[in-house]
């Protein structure tokens, strides 16, 4: 999706176009990136729980292939979460210099 272009107009109370664009699109990345978050909160939980559980029962208490899935589905998270941070850093430093020039 394209963004839309940023104009430097001023909107009244000395807040311009161009800074209001950038606090809503900051807003929604930073809501994306709190929901990957809290997603790689609560995948790791489940997996600590199973770990637990298997510890209390046995080893038979977690599936060998459901927990090999459980770790590939955390590390790609862990990776989109990474990529949206460097993102969120790269998206930030355009905003800066284009609110600077």
């Amino acid at each position: 999706m394209r963004a839309p272009p940023i104009v430097n107009q001023s909107v009244g109370f000395g807040v311009s176009i161009c800074e209001t664009a950038t606090v809503v699109r900051m807003s929604r990345l930073d809501e994306a990136q709190q929901r990957l978050n809290a997603a790689l909160t609560r995948l790791e939980r489940a997996v600590e729980g199973k770990l637990k559980a298997a510890q209390q029962n046995g080893a038979s208490a977690v599936d060998d292939g459901a927990l090999d899935a459980l770790k590939a589905e955390n590390e790609q998270l862990r990776q989109a979460s990474a990529e949206a941070g460097e993102r969120l850093d790269t998206a930030i430093r355009r905003l800066e210099g284009v609110l600077d020039s």
